[in-house]
This record gives structure tokens, C-alpha cells and sequence, in this order.
């Protein structure tokens, strides 16, 4: 069994991996509206709506639960390899 520091460590480092990865989706957001100077004309009336806060909602849960499935994994190892560990 786990002790509660090495419990608490697991948990921290998955919370800041998952805001870092949160701060990446948004901090990408404002490289990708960047205006170049060139290219094609846009007017400014064009609304992106609802599909672009679909987008990102989709890939803050694609994220979320790739972290949530690695942590499962590494969770099972850890359960396997204590399994095979011969008891004292």
C-alpha cells in the first residue's frame, strides 16, 4: 500500500500535468488567431459561434481522459508487479 506522501506526490504531479496541458490548449489558442498580414481577407463580422468552444471543450476532455487512462495503466503495472513480488 501506497503512503500517503507518495499518494499526495502521484496526485500533485497529475493535477499540474493536467493544468499544463490545459494552459498549452489555451496559450496555442492566441498563436493560432495571430494575423500574419497576409493571406486571405477575412471581414470582421465572421462569428466562430458555438463550434469553437466545442472544439476546445472536446479537447480538454480527449486530454483529461488520455490522463485518466495513463494513470489507470500505470496503476495496474504497479498492481501487477506487486502481485508477482514473492511474499517474505
Amino acid at each position: 500500500m501506497r503512503s500517503r506522501v507518495a499518494l499526495a506526490t502521484a496526485v500533485s504531479r497529475g493535477l499540474i500535468a493536467i493544468a499544463g496541458m490545459i494552459v498549452l490548449v489555451f496559450a496555442g489558442g492566441g498563436v493560432a488567431a495571430a494575423d500574419a498580414g497576409t493571406g486571405v481577407v477575412v471581414s470582421d463580422s465572421m462569428d466562430v459561434g458555438l463550434t469553437g468552444m466545442v472544439g476546445v471543450v472536446a479537447v480538454l476532455v480527449g486530454v483529461i481522459g488520455l490522463g485518466l487512462g495513463l494513470t489507470r495503466r500505470h496503476r495496474q503495472s504497479l498492481a501487477r508487479k506487486a502481485a508477482e513480488r514473492p511474499n517474505p
